[in-house]
């Protein structure tokens, strides 16, 4: 399911240390969808556009909220076993999903989504049939974290791994695929 973890040329003879992530993952629905009612419908990428797509109807109880300081519908779509759960952020028409993304925090995240604010409530909704892929190049993402050691070469301590004392980081590439 992930093919190509590193494009063609890609490494060169720079490259000392490479550190690659792929993580591939297909959930099955705690509730599945009947493939029956899934059908072509326009999608709403933004305020101006939509195009058509494969849309899958679901009408059971989920746990949902709605925020109204975010103009934000919160549902949670649990995963078979309900260890996990995919969750949904839909503005309200009139409100970009920007203007949403923009002003979300990981506090704002967590409160939102806590068992006790949410209520298990019928909902009927369409959900557009998606597959989600991403390339990351880490380096810079670990560097902020406070990682740089690990890139500077005869500052890393990488003795766990190897007897090589100059020894760093040249590339971290994580890859995912979602269906």
């Amino acid at each position: 399911k992930i093919p190509e973890l590193l494009p063609v040329n890609s490494i060169d003879e720079q490259v000392r240390l490479l550190l690659v992530n792929a993580i591939y993952f297909q959930g099955t629905w705690d509730k599945p969808f009947d493939k029956s009612c899934t059908e072509v419908r326009p999608f709403k990428i933004n305020q101006r556009d939509k195009r058509p797509v494969q849309m899958m109807c679901q009408k059971a109880n989920f746990n949902f909220i709605y925020i109204s300081d975010a103009q934000t519908k919160v549902l949670e779509l649990p995963y078979a076993g309900k260890t996990l759960s995919m969750i949904i952020l839909l503005p309200d028409e009139n409100v970009d999903l920007s203007v949403v993304e923009k002003n979300l925090t990981f506090e704002k995240f967590t409160a939102w989504t806590k068992a006790a604010s949410l209520q298990n409530i019928e909902v009927k909704g369409l959900f557009p049939r998606f597959k989600l892929q991403g390339d990351y190049n880490m380096e810079s993402v670990l560097q902020r974290l406070g990682m740089d050691d690990a890139f500077q070469q005869g500052q890393a301590n990488l003795s766990a791994m190897s007897t090589e004392t100059d020894l760093c980081l040249s590339k971290v590439v994580h890859k995912s695929v979602m269906e």
